[in-house]
């Protein structure tokens, strides 16, 4: 009996799980820790340019939107600052003045009023960084001069989250 030469199997590829990043596609990104959503939102922070920036982040209560928040403003001020979610206070000021980050919550407000008596359209007039949990509620179109990012977080199953790129305006 001859033996037949077999043909080495190909290897599996393998998911990376470098910083807990499960799966990296084109427009979303699986994590399944904090730390993960921490290094996806410092990316971000890493890459912004343009101010006025817009980051609207949308998902369900409880998903991680203010986890992404921590994780943005950590990196972009360089800072271990600590940050808190705006729900009662509707607006929280990070930074300094020449590198001011605000985080906005709009889930208690209920219409455009709302917006102008927490003094949220005066925010687009400086060259700031806006963090928007619930950004769904704002209207989709912004002016050139402004950069818009849009961030949709879903969970998938605990602990695993999609992160999303929506939309994104330059």
């Amino acid at each position: 009996m001859s033996k037949k030469k077999q043909k080495p199997k190909p290897k599996k590829k393998r998911s990376s799980l470098k910083n807990n990043v499960i799966v990296k596609p084109r427009n979303y990104l699986v994590v399944n820790s904090v730390k993960a959503t921490h290094t996806h939102a410092a990316s971000i922070a890493k890459k912004i340019k343009k101010r006025p920036c817009l980051i609207l982040l949308s998902g369900a209560l409880g998903v991680g939107k203010s986890e992404w928040v921590r994780g943005f403003v950590k990196a972009y001020l360089k800072s271990k600052i600590i940050v808190t979610s705006p729900t009662y206070s509707i607006v929280n000021l990070y930074g300094t003045k020449s590198k001011p980050v605000y985080h906005v919550d709009l889930y208690r407000l209920k219409s455009e009023d709302d917006l102008e008596s927490v003094g949220f359209w005066d925010l687009l007039q400086g060259k700031n960084i806006i963090l928007v949990e619930w950004g769904d509620m704002l209207p989709p179109r912004w002016p050139k001069e402004i950069a818009v990012l849009s961030i949709k977080i879903d969970l998938l199953s605990e602990p695993e989250r999609r992160i999303s790129l929506l939309f994104e305006q330059d």
